[in-house]
Formats: C-alpha cells, structure tokens, sequence
C-alpha cells in the first residue's frame, strides 16, 4: 500500500499526502517507510511511500484486487 505497485491517491489538495508527511519520520521509520524520496543515507532500509493520481488505491483490498491478486496467481502458477 503506498508503494510502486498500489500507490496511494495524493487526495484533493494533496490531503493525504500532508497527513502521512504529518506523522513525521521517526513515527514512519517504525514501519520500514519514509517520505523522504531516494534510497541514500540513513534512509536506505525504509520503503518510500508513493502517492500518485492515477491507477491510485484507497485501500488494502483495492490494492489486492487490482494488483496483488494477479501476481499470486503468477507465483502459484509458476511454482507448480
């Protein structure tokens, strides 16, 4: 979720992207993720979250539905 294959939508004047930018770096570092942009320095180890208008999600499931399911099916697929 928030990553390159199910971005999340920025919202109307980029709301939801001001909200996660809100929660701040030290709050997102628990998870693995950052907003800050680039795989450099200290921030190498963390996922960057993605915010995009199009072929957006608003939820896990979405993104599941849309994206993941396919690629399990590949990898179930592929692995028999």
């Amino acid at each position: 979720m928030c990553s390159a294959p199910c971005p999340c939508d920025p919202g109307t004047d980029d709301a939801n992207t001001k909200l996660w930018d809100a929660y701040g770096e030290a709050f997102l570092n628990k998870y693995n993720r950052t907003t800050t942009t680039g795989s450099s320095g200290s921030n190498s180890q963390f996922k960057n979250l993605v915010f995009k208008s199009e072929n957006s999600v608003k939820n896990y499931k979405e993104c599941y539905d849309k994206v993941m399911k396919a690629k399990y099916k590949t990898m179930e697929s592929s692995s028999s």
